[in-house]
């Protein structure tokens, strides 16, 4: 397993509430949906501190929905192919290597989604119908067309999701609208349910344009749905939501919105009496976000704080002017088994906003066998696994009083040097690495690694991915290597040196040498006269605490003080060449500068 390139994600918690929101067409409806790009060579996902993520399979045909066999094995539903593909991790390393079809066609797959396991069936929800299939655990594939239990509208929204009660006598389907705002009868816009023999489909919960997501909370035993609202009524308007539902509950679509009085005023005969039950949702997101896959999580993997919670996966905006959405967000709730009624990021970064460009739109979410998130990512046909690396899981490796040379594995460890001279290398996976005393060369090599110098003179070099390299105490040479890494000296002084990509260089304590190399960095020089390396090769890097008198700037690869331009900023001074800028320094004026601050 591959751990991909990921940065901390500084998770901000969003609470909207409905006397918050704007009129009716405040703004314009704009369709402004992001180009999907192909993965780019550095790709960098942010996720919070402790994890991490790698592709659990890839080369799938837009990938929609995941379910989780008795035995442990993955089903993910191909729609274009109407197969589902079932996936096999048979040596634990967290990448799927033994893939096969588990139903297609010939089985009356047609438009595939919604999936779900009792003892002695399995369920499925296809475009135009529900059913139900003889499985035995262990079952590789299925057998036969299956029972219709059934027949479901087609077009429109056409995502059919089914979920089996706790007790595992009722299955719920969810059955989207057909349009944006226009009145329809049921079964379209709500959740039905139905006997998992067979039998009349009821109506559970209405006024639900489309509602896509069903997950039973593991404590109450309550019904979840997320649901995508109306469009065109502005870029923060309707916003979309997650709820938990009760039966004969309606929830507005197309007449209202989160209250009776929050009428749309594109609908023109409004029925009173049924517009008056309107409910308010749990959790509104921002609209347009399109929230799709609901899972709470029930694993034993992940910090206390998500235990009970519900993940999200938002595949994005189209009718919004600044795109939103493509991310995965987590929904926090209560002892008592309640949303709190915000949300947060979770994993980020497939959305480039200046761009407009992403090259992720996640979908489907599932708990995975061995406590990790799995989420599909349908535009370039991925599955991704996002694992926690718990600090009591690491196998950690214990050096000695003397001087050697430590070797880690492929797990995550934790490698500590004691007092003597020693040579780490930590190998692949995210490892935490301490030089402690002695003259140290620590080398995290492929993983997201945190790297600590400890007493004396080190050398830390982070290799793949983004790493944390800390200097401690000492005069340290900090190597970045590639993707986002963080270098801090620490005390003594220091020499940081930030690879390719852009990373984050923090002296410290002491008389620091700072090179950004590739990529556009960010650079605090800390206590001290320290230098700061100004290279033609390097990317336009910002300097945020550069003392006039004190501190210096480096020029190097044949550039010389007479070749710079200066300008101001309303950030402080830019430093360029023929019109290129090389470095800006926060807080400095550019008539400030003159040759006695270069060297």
């Amino acid at each position: 397993m591959s751990s991909l390139a990921t940065s901390s994600l500084d998770s901000v918690t969003f609470q909207i509430v409905p006397d918050d929101l704007p009129e009716p067409f405040e703004t314009p409806s704009t369709a402004n949906p992001a180009q999907v790009v192909p993965v780019p060579d550095t790709s960098v996902l942010q996720v919070p501190d402790g994890f991490s993520i790698n592709v659990f399979a890839e080369n799938l045909n837009r990938p929609r929905w995941l379910a989780l066999t008795p035995t442990g094995d993955v089903l993910v539903t191909e729609t274009p192919d109407s197969q589902i593909r079932l996936l096999r991790d048979t040596n634990g390393d967290g990448t799927a290597d033994d893939r096969s079809i588990f139903a297609n066609a010939d089985n009356g797959l047609d438009r595939p989604f919604g999936m779900a396991f009792s003892e002695d069936a399995f369920f499925l929800g296809n475009e135009g119908d529900v059913r139900r299939y003889a499985y035995q655990s262990g079952d590789a594939q299925l057998s036969g067309t299956g029972q219709v239990l059934a027949t479901l509208p087609t077009g429109g929204h056409w995502t059919r999701n089914v979920a089996l009660s706790p007790d595992g006598t009722q299955l719920y389907v969810s059955v989207g609208s057909a349009s944006n705002v226009t009145p329809e009868a049921e079964p379209r816009a709500s959740v039905q349910v139905m006997d998992v023999n067979g039998g009349s489909m009821q109506t559970f919960a209405s006024g639900l344009r489309n509602p896509v997501g069903l997950d039973f909370h593991p404590v109450t035993g309550q019904l979840y749905t997320t649901v995508n609202e109306r469009d065109g009524f502005g870029d923060d308007l309707v916003p979309d939501f997650f709820t938990g539902l009760s039966a004969g509950e309606f929830y507005g679509w197309p007449y209202a919105y989160f209250t009776p009085d929050r009428t749309d005023p594109r609908i023109g005969d409004v029925p009173a009496d049924l517009v008056a039950q309107t409910q308010t949702p749990d959790v509104l997101f921002q609209a347009h976000s399109a929230p799709l896959g609901l899972q709470f999580y029930d694993g034993d993997r992940f910090p206390e704080d998500y235990q009970n919670g519900a993940f999200v996966a938002f595949r994005g905006s189209w009718n919004r002017s600044v795109p939103t959405g493509y991310k995965v967000v987590f929904v926090p709730f209560d002892e008592a088994g309640n949303a709190q009624g915000s949300y947060r990021d979770f994993v980020t970064g497939f959305l480039d906003v200046g761009a407009e460009t992403t090259w992720g739109r996640p979908t489907g979410l599932l708990v995975n066998g061995d406590g990790s998130l799995l989420f599909t990512e349908e535009s370039n046909g991925r599955i991704y696994r996002v694992g926690y690396d718990r600090p009591e899981d690491r196998s950690p490796i214990w050096g000695s009083e003397a001087d050697e040379t430590l070797t880690g594995t492929a797990e995550a460890e934790a490698i500590a040097g004691l007092d003597g001279i020693d040579r780490v290398l930590a190998g692949a996976s995210n490892d935490a690495v301490f030089g402690n005393g002695g003259t140290d060369e620590l080398y995290g090599e492929d993983g997201n690694d945190s790297l600590f110098g400890g007493r004396d003179n080190d050398v830390l070099s982070g290799g793949d991915l983004s790493d944390r390299l800390s200097g401690d105490e000492g005069n340290d040479w900090l190597y970045g290597g590639s993707r986002l890494d963080v270098l801090d000296g620490g005390s003594g002084n220091d020499s940081l040196f930030g690879g390719r990509d852009a990373d984050t260089l923090i002296g410290g304590e002491g008389i620091d040498r700072l090179q950004g190399d590739l990529g556009d960095d960010l650079m605090w020089g800390g206590v001290g006269g320290d230098g700061f390396v100004v290279s033609l090769t390097g990317g336009f890097d910002r300097v945020f605490d550069f003392e006039l008198g004190i501190d210096r700037l480096l020029l190097e690869a044949g550039l010389t003080f007479d070749r710079l331009q200066f300008s101001d900023d309303p950030g402080g001074a830019i430093l360029s060449v023929n019109g290129t800028p090389l470095v800006q320094l926060l807080g400095i004026e550019a008539s400030q500068l003159n040759a006695q601050s270069f060297d």
